[in-house]
């Protein structure tokens, strides 16, 4: 069954995939509805996607911020008022991916490699749920 990873903690320059480690607590819990705002969604490519908007975090500091994911083999939107899981975390990690291990049971040409991560993002109005595999937050 798929489980989310604990909150993101945000605050370091950059995050990408795997330096979970190395993130600084400044910025406060990314977490609730008034989190994460987003002013854009930009399709770079069929594959590649872009969210902008800003953090607002616990310690009540806005700080803009733009998450690129490259390698998308799966996007959903959601309006908040309709999305089942009624998941508390804003940004998270789905472990042990439900949809991944479905989608490379049927994985008949290689598309689905081990860095395919499930993401699981709350804005204020909408809920979305990206696997990439690649992933980058910038400040």
């Amino acid at each position: 069954m798929s489980q989310l990873h604990k909150h993101f903690y945000v605050g370091c320059n950059n995050f990408q995939d795997g330096k979970a480690g190395r993130i600084k607590y400044y910025v406060g819990k990314i977490e609730g509805r008034d989190a994460i705002f987003l002013d854009k969604i930009l399709f770079n490519t069929e594959t590649d996607l872009t969210l902008i908007g800003h953090f607002s975090a616990d310690n009540n500091q806005e700080i803009n911020f733009e998450m690129n994911f490259e390698g998308v083999i799966f996007f959903l939107s959601i309006e908040l008022d309709f999305d089942k899981r009624g998941q508390l975390e804003s940004l998270a990690v789905v472990q042990n991916s439900d949809r991944i291990k479905e989608f490379k049971a049927i994985d008949h040409s290689s598309k689905i490699n081990d860095r395919h991560k499930h993401y699981y993002i709350r804005s204020y109005d909408t809920v979305f749920e990206i696997i990439s595999d690649r992933f980058e937050l910038k400040f």
